[in-house]
């Protein structure tokens, strides 16, 4: 069973331009897959709004 918040934050991240959203397997994190920085920093930034912790990182 999937809780709502985890629900939302991956239908947000998916309206925000994700490419892909994934979800940790006991759901502690959820992250969106962007192909560009700024489109990232948007949804970042968008996400900040929530009362989620929220960050920003780059793949290697």
């Amino acid at each position: 069973r999937v809780l709502p918040e985890i629900k939302e934050m991956k239908n947000l991240l998916r309206q925000k331009g994700a490419k892909g959203v994934l979800m940790t397997g006991s759901g502690s994190a959820v992250l969106g897959i962007y192909e560009r920085e700024e489109e990232a920093r948007s949804a970042f930034d968008f996400l900040k709004a929530f009362d989620w912790e929220v960050f920003l990182v780059e793949t290697l």
